[in-house]
């Protein structure tokens, strides 16, 4: 359960800091809303790599568990994070058109 608990963690941590990262990004025009979140991206992921690496070397866990939970739970909230920039990005493209046209 401990395995579980730390992975998922994990990949929590990380998506969260990804939809803020995303939230400030979309208020950026295109440059920038690059820059952002391919910069975030390299940052997030040397820090999760080290937070895996700290877990697996550290903590006394199963770690079969920890590394099967921490790919299906990384897959998962990486479609959740896609498909978030994706709704988000054709909601600002939305409020754009019905702006203009007022």
């Amino acid at each position: 359960m401990k395995s579980f608990f730390w992975a998922v963690l994990i990949c929590l941590i990380n998506t969260v800091a990804a939809v803020i990262t995303a939230r400030i990004g979309l208020k950026k025009d295109s440059k920038n809303f690059s820059r952002i979140i391919f910069g975030s991206f390299v940052i997030r992921y040397f820090l999760v790599s080290a937070a895996v690496l700290f877990v697996l070397l550290f903590v006394n866990i199963n770690k079969l568990v920890f590394g099967l939970t921490f790919l299906i739970s990384t897959f998962i909230l990486i479609i959740s994070e896609i498909l978030y920039l994706n709704n988000r990005a054709d909601l600002l493209k939305t409020q754009n058109k019905t702006t203009k046209q007022d």
